[in-house]
């Protein structure tokens, strides 16, 4: 009988058994789960999404149509804002003991009021656009709508909180009030200023973005969000929500009825 060969080459030494063993112990230290990097690719995204969007809302949206931009989606957008809000609305009346609302849950629809609101401008805005012309789908209005507005009002939204918080750590608060209306007469300016320019950023963003969209004349735009606004602001007299908004009404001037509008929080 001849012997067994050996499927080791001439002149070369079989490999230890402890050195196999080492092998995956080495990869195992070097291949570490990356949860804190998982962890965060929401937050991560959400910014490159917001930061993306602000810096050109009309080449975004084009982009984001034809699938070259990649973006959060819409809602996924807005719960991460909304989140947010509800976060620093908890943690700021936990700090002043004067909370915007009582329970989790209001504090919740307040803040998600804002993105309610602005998503009735992508919807009416979207149903002009489509008499004037356009085919595209409701969804792609509203979801413009949701990014300009997950966008600048959270923004105004988090830093009002923050001259609130500051108003209260240098000045005080009176009790029985809401934050918003016990500061005094200078941090209601800048709160102004700051709602204000959050609501302008929304028209301009929300104007180009629907253009890119719908591939429509400056007019056409111009035409839908005057729409939009006076058919939210007529919506905002009748059934109210709990955020800033534009309410149209009417004043007789002599036999004349000329719409006014009134910015209400």
């Amino acid at each position: 009988m001849h012997p067994a060969r050996s499927n080791t080459p001439e002149g070369s030494e079989p490999l230890a058994p402890a050195a196999t063993a080492l092998v995956p112990a080495e990869q195992d230290a070097v291949h570490e789960p990356p949860w804190l990097t998982e962890a965060l690719e929401p937050v991560l995204r959400f910014l490159r999404t917001a930061w993306a969007f602000t810096r050109g809302p009309a080449r975004f949206c084009g982009d984001w149509m034809s699938g070259r931009q990649e973006a959060m989606n819409p809602v996924t957008f807005i719960g991460t804002a909304t989140a947010l809000v509800v976060f620093a609305m908890r943690a700021v009346g936990d700090t002043t003991g004067r909370h915007m609302a009582p329970t989790f849950f209001s504090q919740l629809f307040l803040a998600l009021a804002p993105q309610l609101y602005y998503a009735q401008f992508g919807l009416v805005a979207h149903a002009v656009l489509r008499l004037l012309g356009s085919r595209r789908r409701w969804t792609s209005s509203v979801g413009v709508a949701l990014f300009a507005g997950g966008i600048f009002p959270t923004i105004a939204t988090l830093l009002s909180l923050g001259v609130v918080l500051g108003v209260y750590w240098f000045h005080g608060l009176p009790e029985d009030v809401s934050p918003f209306q016990a500061v005094p007469a200078w941090a209601r300016i800048i709160l102004g200023v700051l709602i204000s320019g959050a609501f302008s950023a929304f028209f301009f963003t929300l104007a180009r973005g629907l253009g890119a969209v719908h591939e429509v004349s400056r007019a056409r735009r111009v035409i839908a969000l005057m729409a939009a606004v006076l058919v939210t602001g007529l919506i905002a007299r009748v059934a109210p929500l709990p955020t800033m908004q534009l309410v149209v009404g009417l004043r007789w001037s002599g036999p004349v009825p000329l719409p006014s509008f009134d910015l209400r929080f």
